[in-house]
Parts: C-alpha cells; sequence; structure tokens
C-alpha cells in the first residue's frame, strides 16, 4: 500500500497565517477524512492532537493489500491481519457503512475473519466484502461457519445485520444454508454476488418478499442447483453449468448474463428469454453454438433489447452468418452487439445472392472480438454496414496486445490487408466507421 504525504494548507492574509482545515468543524474533517483510502485515514492522526481520533469516527473501511510476490506475501500475511484487527479495535463509529476486506488469505485465519465478520454485523454494516485473493490448489478457502445463521437466528444474538444491503464472497467456502438465511434475516440486502465458492451446492433465491436486486454466482464449481425467483431481480450474472440455472418470477430482469462454460445449443437460452423474460435491455451469452441443423424459433423477438453480446462457436458459415443477422433482426431496438467468434467454420460463405435485404434503424455500434480475417468475419463485416443504416463505429479488436512479437503482429496487418484488398473500393468508402485496435495508423489498401 502506498504511503500518504500530508501537508497543512495554509493562506496568508495581510501577513497573518491562518489554518483554514483546522478551523472547520469535527463533522466535516470527518468527512474529509472517509474520502482516503482506510491506511491514509490512519495515517492521519499523525498531523494533530486534533486530528489523532478522527478516523475512528468514519464509517466506510475497506483493507486492501497486493500480494504479487508469494515470498513476501507469506511474511506480510500476519501483519495484514494484525493490521486489520488494531483498526476494528479502535473504531468508534456506532454504524458501519462499508467493512471490506481484500487479501489472500485462508482458513488458517479462520479465528481473525470470524472475530471481523461478527465486528461488522454488531456495527450493522451495510456492505460486507470478503475478497481473499490468489488461493493455491493446495490452499484451504476460509470458510463462512452455519453457526452464524444459528447467530442470526437467535433471538439473543447481534441485530445489525437487518441493516446489510450488499453481500460479496470471493474465495469463501459458503453453504447455501448460510446464504438462504442472509436473505431471510437481511430484509434490505440488494446486492449477493458469489464467486469462486468450492462448498457451495445448492441454492434457492426465491421468495416475494425479496428486496434482491443483483444476484451474481460465478465459478462455483460444485454448484449443482440454483432456483431464482425474484419480482425485484434487475441483474443476474451467472457462470457455471447452464442446465443448473433455473429462472422464473423475474418480471423486473433487465441484465442477464450466462457464461455456459461448456459449448452448448444457443436455442435454449433464447426461448427462456422470449418466454420469460422479453423485458431484457441487455443481454451475454458465452459457449453456445450455432450448428447447421439447428434454427432459431422464427418467432423470435426481443423487443426491449439494447445490448447483446455473443461468444459463439459454429460449424457452418450460412447457419452461423443468417443466425447472427436474425438475432440483430429480432432486437428491433439493439444499439450495441458485441460478437466473439470461438471456434471458425471452414466452409464455403453463402453466395451473393443470399444478401440480406433487412435494414436495422438503431444499430449504432459492433465489436468484433478476435478478429483474425477469415471469410466468415469479412462477409459479416460487410452485410452489417450495408443493413445497420445508423451504425457509427465498428470496433474491430484482433486480441493481440501492443506489446506482441513484431511478427505476429505483421502477420495480423498483412492477413487483415489481403482481405481487404478484394474489397478495396467498398472498405475506402467505410474507413471512417471502423476502429481497428492497437492498430492506430492501419492502411488498408497498403
Amino acid at each position: 500500500m502506498e504511503e500518504a504525504g500530508f501537508r497543512t494548507v495554509k493562506l496568508k492574509r495581510d501577513n497573518f497565517s491562518e489554518d483554514l482545515i483546522d478551523k472547520l468543524p469535527d463533522e466535516i474533517l470527518i468527512i474529509i477524512v472517509s474520502l482516503l483510502t482506510t491506511k491514509e485515514a490512519v495515517i492521519t492522526s499523525i498531523l494533530s492532537t486534533r486530528w489523532r481520533y478522527l478516523w475512528r469516527y468514519i464509517s466506510r473501511f475497506n483493507f486492501y493489500g497486493s500480494g504479487d510476490n508469494d515470498n513476501l506475501l507469506l511474511g506480510e500475511q500476519r501483519k495484514f491481519v494484525n493490521g486489520v484487527n488494531q483498526v476494528c479495535s479502535s473504531i468508534l463509529v456506532p454504524k458501519l457503512e462499508e467493512f471490506r476486506v481484500d487479501f489472500c488469505l485462508d482458513q488458517s485465519y479462520r479465528r481473525d475473519i470470524d472475530l471481523w465478520v461478527e465486528f461488522a454485523m454488531s456495527k450493522g454494516v451495510e456492505s460486507l466484502d470478503l475478497i481473499f485473493r490468489y488461493p493455491k490448489a493446495t490452499e484451504t478457502q476460509y470458510n463462512l461457519s452455519n453457526d452464524l445463521c444459528t447467530l442470526m437466528n437467535s433471538p439473543s444474538g447481534p441485530s445489525g445485520f437487518v441493516y446489510m444491503k450488499s453481500l460479496t464472497l470471493k474465495n469463501v467456502d459458503v453453504s447455501g444454508e448460510l446464504l438462504e438465511c442472509f436473505l431471510v434475516r437481511c430484509p434490505l440486502l440488494c446486492n449477493l454476488s458469489v464467486l469462486c465458492s468450492r462448498s457451495l451446492i445448492n441454492l434457492k433465491v426465491c421468495g416475494a418478499s425479496l428486496q434482491l436486486k443483483v444476484l451474481n454466482i460465478t465459478n462455483c464449481t460444485n454448484l449443482t442447483n440454483l432456483e431464482v425467483s425474484a419480482p425485484k431481480l434487475v441483474s443476474i450474472q451467472f457462470a457455471g453449468r447452464r442446465e443448473i440455472l433455473q429462472i422464473h418470477n423475474v418480471p423486473s430482469l433487465l441484465d442477464l448474463m450466462i457464461d455456459g462454460q461448456a459449448v452448448v445449443c444457443i436455442t435454449h437460452p433464447f426461448i427462456l428469454v422470449q418466454h420469460n423474460f422479453s423485458q431484457l435491455q441487455t443481454l451475454v451469452l458465452k459457449g453456445y453454438s450455432i450448428l447447421k441443423n439447428v434454427e432459431l424459433p422464427s418467432s423470435l423477438k426481443l423487443t426491449s433489447l439494447r445490448d447483446l453480446t455473443l461468444a459463439v462457436e459454429g460449424n457452418n458459415s450460412k447457419a452461423l452468418l443468417n443466425n447472427l443477422f436474425f438475432l440483430i433482426n429480432a432486437s428491433p431496438l439493439l444499439k450495441k452487439f458485441t460478437l466473439q467468434i470461438i471456434s471458425f467454420p471452414l466452409d464455403l460463405i453463402w453466395e451473393e445472392e443470399e444478401t440480406i435485404k433487412h435494414r436495422h434503424q438503431h444499430l449504432e455500434l459492433v465489436k468484433i472480438i478476435g478478429f483474425s480475417s477469415i471469410g466468415i468475419e469479412i462477409r459479416f463485416i460487410m452485410e452489417l454496414i450495408v443493413s445497420a443504416v445508423r451504425l457509427e463505429k465498428l470496433v474491430i479488436d484482433p486480441n493481440v496486445p501492443p506489446d506482441t512479437v513484431d511478427c505476429r503482429r505483421k502477420y495480423v496487418v498483412q492477413s487483415i490487408r489481403e482481405r481487404f484488398k478484394m474489397h478495396v473500393d467498398w472498405i475506402n468508402e467505410r474507413t471512417t466507421l471502423i476502429d481497428l485496435v492497437n492498430y492506430p495508423d492501419f492502411n488498408y489498401s497498403d
């Protein structure tokens, strides 16, 4: 963590030096201190007697430590934990808005972490984040014990958890039973994020009275069932096996991201979208296939969709292109479309006479990620620029970083140029639309 430097601000007027900051009331000074990082806030205690205890009254604490060097990290873990313990024992504010720990910690520090969680809940914390990083395969994740559920259900237990609005857990072992207890016992909870939990197996996020608006369940590898029914839910982000996800009764849902983590047919999620939440405005689908013998339902209409992202593969150029344009045309209000073709079909592109005639009236921005200049991509670009009459920008990202070795960069440039040379007249009229990422000086006709 960076050391913070401070200096007293003084203004001179009529040869009179006045410390303007020290003239401010404590309430204003506490607001100023709260804008600093937690470490910087604590350091302000050395400025003067007036500042010595101000940091103890701030309500947001973010404990962050970098851990890029494993040898250094092993020596720094206990120092970091002791620092958090010391700050917690000094906090005087009666209620916490945020308590966040972001460091490389595991089950060996369970006793300390348990105390932090109990402390935060006793202070009526609104946002609790446990972000544990870089866990080795041989390490045991910190386990958030089910005893906490017993404590919350006890009449004599702490009542501070009723103020919780946001809970984020990463690399934390947590059971579905405990998470469901949070959902029931925290009536204000509107954001729940669980990432990379190994012990999460079954989770039901269900209830007509739930205030939950944001749900993120990502890379919980042992999860076998996730059932979601929450009428106020606005956003769902899920990365895992598609077949374990069940969604119903989500009339407020606007944003949906599903990373299937295994290539499956793309038909299922679109049927799900059409019949259950056609009000979606943002849809992200990763790990899906568009195959030759599979067609999307002709009745599909995504009448509210504004932003569509697809990471797909296909085994037939014509089927892939037809279905991509079908999805675009089925979304009449679509403004942004992002495409990543994971696996490319190697067959021939469709014939010229099969050119799509539909004109899209709202599409403004298109991104193609991992562009490699094969025929299907060029054909898609040509058709898109003709059909999207309001297109403002087409971003082509070959996914080759600027520091990539020269031979690889030269190959990418040469392959793109060779492809576009076939359509030099067409491309010269549209170069103002095209942004080739990391190649600002690219000339299509050289």
